[in-house]
This record gives C-alpha cells, structure tokens and sequence, in this order.
C-alpha cells in the first residue's frame, strides 16, 4: 500500500509529469506580404510540406504590410508554444538597417529555425534601350545630361537598394521611382517609362522571355539555369554585388527548444528531397538549408550586419 500510494504521488508531481509531444495541434504560418509574391509561394510549398510530415494542419496567413513588419511583429507577440511562426525573408535586415521599428527588434524577439530556399534578383532594361550589358548601361547613363530612371517595386526594399549600390559603386547619375508593387514597376518598364530596374526572376522571367525586356545580369553568386547565358554582376565586373532573396521560418525567441528543433528537423529532410530542388527550380528558386536554428541565427545576424553597410555606403534611406 506504501508503495502505491508513493508511486501516485509521484506520477502526480507537476514537475515530473510527461509532456506531450510537439506538435498537438495545427500551425499556423504568417507571411508578411500579398498571395502570390514569391513569399506566399514558397510559403505554401512549404506549408504543404510540413503537413504532410508533421501530420497536422499548417494554413497560411497573408498580414501585408510595413514591408513584412505587420506578420514579423504578429509572431513575435504570439505565444511561443511553436504553433504560430513567421515566413521571414530578406525584407527583415532590410526593414532593419533602413527604418528600425521602435520597440520591435527581431534579432531578440525572434528565434530562427530553419532556411528555406533563395532566389536571385535580375537586372532588367527597357528592350528598345541601346544596351547589351551592364557596362553599356552605365556608360549610356552617363551619357545622358539628366541620368536615367530606375524603378523598384516600393522604396525600402532589396530591390531599390540594390539600384542604389549600382549607383553608388558606379557614379552614374540614377534617379530611383517606386511603384507600388512589382507588376506596376515592370509595367512602367516595358512602356519606357524608367529604363531598368532590379526584380525577382521569378517575376520578371515571363517579360524576359517575351522579348518585352532584357535580361543584363544576376545578382546571385552563380548564373540561373533559367537564362543560362545571363551573366552574373560578379562577371560583369561587380564582386561584392550578391543580393539573393532567401526565405526562412521564425518562431517567437521563447519556442521551446524542442518545437524549433522538430521543425528544422523535418524541414531539412525535406530540403533534402531531390524533388523539392526540381519543385522549386521553375520557380527560380533553389534550396537553402541551414545546419540548425543556432546556424540560421548567426546567418540573420550577419545578414542584417551586411544590410547596414550597404545602407551607410549608399547613403540611401526610405525617403529616397
């Protein structure tokens, strides 16, 4: 009777009760810009995927707006019980460096847990432009008394920094205009409106292949099986020039180690299909893994470091 009574004691003890595993329920993945942006894209595969492996409901949620902040502060405030987690990307550091949010800092507030896949920029020209590659672009710009124009899909972003670098590296005079989104920019594009502009791949592959724009150069570290004969900016005389568009999941900082480490886990495995590299292939997209969250945190870090510099290089700031 000692002996029942102490094991029923013992079993009841908070302390030492079994803890369910993770997850119990359905996930719930934040995405901080509009269905059917590269974000929302890979955040559906994505989402798909860990369904099928956790064996739970994982929907999207799509919270646009303050270029990714709104969804990035939503998780970031959400309980952290690993049930509510944030499709990040590349617009973080950028957010970062360009306009910190009072009261809102996701290096402490958000606990990467794995990365997903990146996806290279393009620099892209009106097709009736005299220009064959970068350098004839810069040349033809300084040749012009008042500049050329650029577009980007909105100021603050990766793409408007990424004409600003081109700007500050080369001297050429470059006058940026921001549209609200990339279809209204490329749109601007192919009417002569500005005269090149950065932009996904993804979104400006259609127009490349139409003849409706040209195709000067990558931005990614090697060239794209999609335009195989692109050269990247690193060939075309431009080394420090590597603006991929990566995407990751966050989870708020105070995720038990144990969600975060189940999700890197079956995210990596997936990763690690071969299948998943030719799903995203045609999306211009490639895999992208990270050893574990600690690898991933180090690599946010840095990358929010690197977005600094470009920022104090440049001289650009959300005004511009």
């Amino acid at each position: 009777r000692r002996l029942l009574l102490t094991t029923a004691a013992t079993l009841a003890a908070p302390g030492l009760r079994a803890q369910p595993a993770w997850p119990e329920r359905g996930l719930r993945v934040l995405v901080g810009f509009a269905a059917g942006g590269s974000a929302d894209v890979i955040a559906r595969i994505a989402a798909q995927a860990l369904q099928e492996r956790l064996g739970r409901p994982v929907v999207v949620e799509n919270r646009p707006g303050a270029g990714g902040r709104i969804a990035a502060q939503a998780v970031a405030q959400a309980d952290a019980d690993g049930y509510t987690i944030l499709l990040g990307s590349t617009a973080m550091p950028v957010q970062m460096a360009l306009d910190p949010t009072p009261g809102f800092d996701p290096p402490t507030q958000l606990q990467p847990v794995a990365l997903l896949a990146e996806a290279p920029n393009v620099l892209v020209a009106n097709k009736d432009l005299p220009v064959a590659s970068v350098a004839d672009l810069i040349a033809y710009a300084k040749s012009r008394p008042g500049g050329i124009n650029y577009a980007s899909s909105g100021a603050g972003t990766s793409l408007h920094l990424s004409g600003e670098l081109l700007r500050s590296l080369t001297g050429a005079p470059m006058t940026h205009v921001p549209y609200r989104g990339s279809g209204p920019a490329l749109t601007a594009l192919v009417a002569g409106e500005v005269q090149f502009m950065f932009d996904s791949l993804s979104t400006a592959l259609p127009q490349v292949r139409g003849g409706a724009m040209r195709a000067l150069a990558l931005t990614a570290e090697g060239r794209s099986p999609l335009l195989p004969e692109t050269p990247t900016m690193k060939e075309a005389g431009f080394p420090a020039f590597d603006i991929s568009v990566w995407f990751g999941l966050f989870a708020p900082r105070a995720t038990p180690g144990a969600a975060t480490a189940r999700l890197a886990q079956e995210v990596n495995a997936w990763l690690s299909d071969p299948r998943t590299a030719t799903q995203l292939a045609p999306l211009a997209m490639q895999v992208q893994k990270s050893e574990s969250p600690a690898a991933f945190d180090a690599f946010f870090r840095s990358d929010i470091a690197r977005w600094q510099r470009i920022v104090r290089s440049t001289g650009v700031t959300v005004a511009n």
